[in-house]
């Protein structure tokens, strides 16, 4: 008997090859459609999980290697992504080549990477419609203003100024790696790129996490146990297991505690005759400090010094 979830295994990479069409729509719903119901059943579980040991869900990329197409296809691929960003994960998008409505939908992604013989195209709407003047009249302006909202995405996600973008309204505007770098189209993964040290910070905690699992493992302890137990040495302090507040509460009660001439520490608050022994002898000390000390300052060394000299 053939198993249902055989093929329900979540890809993380999901590619977008040739033409945008309703097949690479449906190809490109199916795959999410994936990665949904496994974010759904990560947030169920993760409510479960210690948070110092939970994972987190991993990034989607979407591998772009394609001259575009259709518009209404492209527009339900980039509804699909927003609906996946609004639910926490993390879309990004690589570009071999993206042309067209490619092009959009790659801006679209998050975190935007490209090989280094990457090409990029934009360009506005076409027609080659016939039929009534009035038909044709309305349906370039739809066309119109679907390329504003196309606009919108490259604005809100690069920084291509206005005037070149309204430009590729009347010829293709290609652009190679190293301008779409300058142009902030691609923002992430290439030489000289900021660290993204939310990233980092991830990779070093479910490094933390995967090694308290083996060493729980090693030590045939479970994690809980484990965690309690670090609570108590100084790798608590590496997985931000301590409790600050009880360390305060610690220091606050040994100092409440004061050593007797007798040994030991009371809790006499300091009102005992040996306690105010030892603070009277601590004045002692203190008034024999000060008085060690040279009164003079040096302005007055300094006079002592010109009045020797004017003697001689």
């Amino acid at each position: 008997m053939e198993n249902k979830n055989e093929n329900k295994e979540m890809n993380t990479t999901v590619r977008i090859v040739g033409e945008i069409n309703v097949e690479t729509l449906k190809y490109f719903y199916e795959e999410t459609d994936k990665i949904i119901e496994a974010y759904k059943q990560y947030k169920a579980e993760s409510s479960l999980i210690n948070p110092i040991f939970l994972q987190s869900f991993p990034p989607i990329t979407i591998e772009i290697s394609s001259y575009g197409g259709c518009t209404s296809s492209g527009t339900a691929i980039l509804h699909r992504m927003d609906e996946m960003k609004e639910m926490g994960i993390q879309v990004n998008t690589h570009c071999n080549f993206a042309y067209s409505m490619a092009f959009i939908i790659y801006v679209n992604g998050m975190k935007r990477t490209a090989g280094k013989l990457a090409r990029f195209m934009n360009h506005g709407s076409g027609s080659y419609n016939m039929g009534y003047v009035e038909e044709q009249r309305k349906t370039v302006e739809f066309s119109a203003r679907t390329d504003e909202q196309f606009e919108q995405i490259i604005y809100a996600n690069t920084n291509m100024p206005k005037e070149r973008v309204e430009k590729a309204r009347l010829c293709y505007d290609w652009i190679d790696y190293e301008e779409a770098i300058e142009l902030g189209i691609v923002n992430y993964g290439y030489e000289g790129c900021d660290p993204d040290w939310d990233e980092l910070d991830e990779k070093f905690n479910q490094a933390t996490a995967l090694a308290v699992q083996t060493f729980a493992q090693l030590m045939d302890m479970e994690e809980g146990e484990l965690a309690i137990t670090l609570l108590h040495t100084g790798l608590s302090e590496i997985l931000g297991l301590n409790d600050e507040d009880e360390d305060e509460e610690g220091d606050e009660e040994m100092e409440d505690k004061k050593e007797c001439k007798c040994g030991g520490n009371c809790e006499c608050d300091g009102n005992c005759e040996c306690h105010k022994e030892n603070d009277e002898d601590g004045e002692d000390e203190e008034v024999d400090e000060v008085e060690d000390k040279p009164s003079k300052t040096l302005g007055e060394i300094l006079s002592k010094y010109e009045d020797d000299e004017d003697s001689e």
